[in-house]
């Protein structure tokens, strides 16, 4: 299915998604379109009864459908389902750890380049930010505009103090880092250099993460143009990080390297 949603739906080859793609696949799975959706659960190949060769064994379920309502009333009918259909978290939870050890094995195997569901990790954040599905002590994506909105506010009223504020919450939302991908660890310091440009024009950041496994972490254009750009201009340094760049990614109000 995540082939066919590709191609039918995002208009994309597999190797050449990315985190945001991969926000509107798990989004998709919450919530499909009524054409993709079946009244009962089917087999995706049948028999062929007319079969001449191996190879022809078994054709395409023309009754199969990617998702289905599993309604008694519809099985027993064969009508098309009324019913609203929301993937529950375990099925979704589902898609995201098939989807994710599919693209390692692709990464593995040299036909893609990055995991764009690596980008999540798997916990709560992945049904509030991705999923929208909400929790007391999560923040929706309606609650992070207000943050960002807030934070940019502070900023431009005391950028001394707090331009840096908004570039750390900028940073963290929009990659869904954790505090060390950002900070740094014992064994490594993050760096603007750690902001690097493809041959296709695409931003990726680089980090190191826990195990010492290195994370290669898609970078929106958005970011780079609304939050970089301004971040590295205060600090008084070219708008883009260039390759080998040693400036620390985050100093502290006083210009060490590191949150505090």
């Amino acid at each position: 299915m995540r082939l066919l949603w590709a191609l039918l739906i995002q208009g994309k080859p597999l190797n050449q998604l990315k985190r945001q793609d991969a926000q509107d696949y798990l989004s998709f799975c919450r919530n499909p379109p009524d054409d993709w959706m079946g009244p009962v659960t089917r087999s995706r190949f049948v028999s062929n009864q007319h079969a001449l060769y191996a190879r022809e064994a078994y054709i395409p379920n023309p009754k199969w459908h990617p998702f289905n309502t599993k309604s008694r009333k519809v099985i027993a009918e064969e009508t098309p389902s009324t019913q609203e259909y929301h993937a529950a978290n375990g099925t979704l939870n589902q898609v995201y750890t098939v989807c994710s050890r599919f693209y390692e094995f692709l990464v593995e195997d040299g036909f893609a380049q990055t995991n764009p569901f690596r980008l999540f990790k798997k916990d709560n954040r992945l049904s509030t930010q991705v999923l929208e599905v909400t929790s007391s002590r999560q923040l929706t994506p309606l609650r992070w505009d207000f943050v960002l909105d807030t934070v940019e506010a502070m900023a431009n009223a005391e950028p001394e103090r707090h331009e840096r504020t908004l570039f750390i919450v900028a940073t963290l939302f929009a990659m869904y880092l954790g505090v060390s991908d950002l900070a740094g660890r014992k064994n490594w310091k993050s760096t603007m250099g750690d902001f690097r440009l493809d041959d296709e024009g695409n931003w990726w950041y680089f980090a190191v993460g826990k195990g010492n496994k290195a994370a290669k972490i898609a970078v929106r254009d958005i970011y780079v143009e609304r939050y970089l750009r301004r971040y590295r201009r205060f600090l008084g340094l070219p708008e883009l990080p260039h390759p080998g760049e040693t400036t620390p990614l985050i100093t502290t109000l006083n210009g060490r390297a590191g949150f505090v």
